[in-house]
């Protein structure tokens, strides 16, 4: 009888304490994890981590100065930063703290955005004014037109009477989001004129105001779509059960909007007219595309290219000139995908990553002028000029004949025929998201101390179609966790696995299924150790 061991892991030290020198390569903070050139291109700012923590390090690109950091301190954790302007950096931080309701003292995880000044120095705790709401970090707009402004929202579901504190009242239900123009300088903010009606979210025009309103009622099943200047109605669907629609910004001439379907049988990327809410589904060389993330040209907030994964995340671009530049960088750098995270405003400047599979992302300055491209850093440099575990796409079938994507990381240098290794099997969260081929640290931990590590994407999962998506529905603790399971029969089947035993492991849903296998697989023994994450 095999014994099968259930982990969350908490720290690779314990796991592997033959192997210390795993977790000091392996452990540590990214010491660069993004790149945001300023509107003007006299800064760049990097997601940094100095201290073994998130944090934001600013660097003039015109004068000799000593690079700002941006540390929010021990109680609180960066999870995201952009630029608010010329002058001003904002961070959206996190904390764990202990509010006031009306069912007595409760622990929440409080977000926030806190702006940062390069010409003071000085620190402001955004929308402040409007008391103790548990997420304060809702970006609508950097509002280019509106220095030291930028737009937010703050959204919550109305049922029956409005949250403490907001100066909404007889409404309908449903989703409301409240629209409030935000000084950068001291964080105030002033609210915009709104109307009698679940407004879920709203996209603004160049003018930084109001161009489509999104109304949503879940209670109603209503949703819809206004132009919020004459309250025109283009889009209307009765009887939605879920979000069916998320407006992602305009088509690069403004003439429509571009969205993101997901009700009945329609489902993918769609451009919606202005003029009278006509959908056409938007293609990329000659290809209908799915649901997809979009790169929004921020300035503008067109909508300039495609987010698509495959083994690694890809932009497919539509802006000539970010096709022209992506073809320049990955020239310059074979083997890699190239994807643009921010330009400055006349375009000079750009911050680029790059990535290839099972290696840490890289991050550069372009230069347009001097045509040149200079490093900024790397997600883990400490790993450079080491031989790294290889990551390879394999797909297994499952019980009922289903065919499922995963990721094998064997040991640097190894191959099957190597086999069998000790293996981990590693779920993703989510659960509809994937695993990728992307660099893993978990899983080259792992490879690093001898082991073969499989990754699934369990139906349900995420970037592989409407009907694969669609096969989890109903199934999070049945055929999904069935997948995993699976897949040890798989590695054992290809003599990837050593048949003594797998470790199954995992955080978030994947946490969950690595538990849940205990149960879908009652004739091994399981040893199991969690570790609940936030």
């Amino acid at each position: 009888m095999r014994t099968v061991i259930v982990a969350l892991v908490a720290g690779l030290a314990s796991v592997l304490p033959a192997h210390g020198e795993v977790a000091e390569l392996f452990g540590r903070a990214d010491a660069v994890w993004d790149a945001q050139v300023s509107p003007d291109g006299q800064h760049v700012a990097l997601g940094c981590g100095p201290t073994g923590a998130k944090a934001v390090c600013i660097y003039s690109l015109v004068a000799d100065k000593k690079p700002m950091v941006f540390y929010p301190g021990d109680d609180m954790r960066v999870q995201w930063f952009y630029w608010g302007g010329e002058d001003y950096v904002v961070t959206n931080v996190a904390s764990l703290e202990t509010l006031r309701t009306s069912a007595g003292l409760k622990q929440y995880d409080v977000r926030r955005a806190v702006s940062y000044s390069l010409e003071t120095g000085k620190n402001a705790l955004l929308m402040r004014d409007l008391g103790n709401w548990v997420d304060l970090t809702g970006l609508v707009s950097t509002c280019d037109r509106k220095p030291g402004r930028i737009m937010m929202s703050v959204g919550y579901r109305a049922s029956g009477d409005a949250p403490t504190g907001s100066r909404i009242s007889g409404i309908g239900l449903g989703f409301r989001s409240e629209l409030y123009e935000v000084n950068l300088k001291n964080g105030r903010t002033r609210k915009k004129p709104d109307r009698a009606a679940s407004i879920a979210y709203q996209l603004l025009g160049t003018d930084c105001e109001p161009l489509v309103d999104v109304i949503y009622n879940d209670e109603r099943k209503t949703y819809a779509i206004d132009k919020s200047d004459t309250r025109e109605r283009i889009f209307a669907l009765d009887d939605v059960d879920v979000w069916p629609m998320s407006v992602l910004g305009t088509t690069i001439d403004a003439s429509a909007l571009v969205v993101r379907a997901d009700y009945g049988d329609t489902y993918g990327m769609f451009s919606m007219s202005l003029a009278d809410g006509a959908m056409e589904p938007i293609t990329y060389e000659g290809a209908e595309l799915g649901r997809m993330g979009v790169v929004c040209d921020t300035f503008s907030d067109a909508v300039i290219g495609f987010r698509s994964t495959d083994d690694i995340e890809e932009h497919l671009y539509i802006d000539q000139e970010l096709v022209d530049l992506q073809a320049l960088v990955e020239g310059a750098l074979p083997g890699q995908s190239a994807r643009v995270l921010s330009f400055s405003r006349d375009r000079g400047l750009y911050t680029i990553e790059a990535e290839a599979p099972g290696v840490p992302r890289t991050f550069y300055l372009y230069d347009v002028a001097a045509t040149e491209l200079s490093p900024l850093g790397a997600l883990a440099p400490q790993t450079e000029g080491r031989a790294l575990g290889t990551v390879e796409a394999v797909t297994y079938e499952a019980r009922d004949g289903l065919e499922i994507p995963a990721y094998l990381t064997l040991p640097s240098g190894q191959t099957r025929d190597d086999g069998p290794f000790p293996t981990v099997l590693l779920p993703h969260g989510g659960p509809e998201a994937r695993d990728t081929a992307a660099y893993d640290w978990w899983s080259q931990a792992y490879a690093a101390a001898g082991y073969a590590v499989l990754q699934p994407n369990f139906r349900g999962s995420a970037g592989y179609g409407k009907a694969f998506r669609d096969a989890g529905f109903g199934e999070f603790g049945g055929k999904m966790v069935d997948d995993v399971v699976d897949a040890i029969a798989w590695a054992e089947a290809e003599g990837v696995s050593d048949p003594r035993g797998v470790s199954v492991a995992g955080a978030s849903y994947g946490g969950y299924s690595a538990l849940m296998t205990a149960l879908k697989a009652p004739d091994m023994r399981w040893a199991v150790w969690w570790q609940s994450l936030r």
